[in-house]
């Protein structure tokens, strides 16, 4: 039988199309929240070539399952700090919990940002 990934879906009809580690953070009423850090995986599933970004802790759980829809923007922001230079990757996206709409940050390297800004700007196209 086929082994299956931890999403349910049959590993060789996924693909991992980036990578990379990640904090993730979600506005709050006032201020942005950091909800989670690890690993960031930008999927595809190809028979439904639907694809969507997982962020996982190190003890595996999941900290960030959203899918990427067409149309959705995805913004690079840069802060400037007197402890150097943070990016993210901001964005809106469907909260399951209230059906509203979220707005999320991903924090990344900044020699990574380009790289993730430009694949999620794709996908969305």
């Amino acid at each position: 039988s086929a082994r299956k990934s931890v999403e349910g879906i049959e590993s060789n009809e996924v693909e991992v199309l980036l990578e990379l580690r990640s904090k993730v953070f979600k506005l709050g009423s006032k201020k942005w929240d950091q909800c989670g850090s690890g690993i960031l995986r930008i999927y595809r599933h190809k028979p439904s070539r639907k694809t969507q970004m997982v962020l996982r802790n190190q003890c595996g759980i999941v900290q960030l399952n959203l899918a990427i829809n067409y149309g959705m923007k995805f913004v690079q922001v840069e802060n400037n700090a007197a402890k150097g230079v943070t990016t993210f990757v901001r964005f809106g996206a469907t909260d399951d919990a209230t059906g509203g709409v979220a707005h999320f940050m991903l924090q990344v390297k900044p020699e990574l940002l380009e790289r993730l800004h430009s694949t999620l700007t794709k996908l969305a196209e």
